[in-house]
């Protein structure tokens, strides 16, 4: 269940949605989400964990030495 709202509660651009863990230990991103937030294979994102809250942001790369910026 989602208690907030990341994006400052603007509810238009919110996405809720609901996904299991494989046996691995990976999580879909649902492609709806995927497209909005303009994620593609091969894309890097950082992930952030805090008491029982998961934060994913997409990196973006700032040059050709590999080097990423993550809000």
């Amino acid at each position: 269940m989602c208690l907030g709202m990341a994006n400052g509660g603007n509810q238009s651009s919110f996405i809720n949605s609901v996904t299991k863990i494989d046996d691995l230990g990976r999580v879909h991103i649902p492609k709806e989400i995927r497209k909005k937030l303009g994620i593609k294979e091969g894309d890097i994102l950082e992930i952030t964990a805090t008491d029982n809250l998961i934060v994913i942001e997409k990196c973006e790369s700032e040059g050709e030495d590999n080097d990423y910026i993550c809000n």
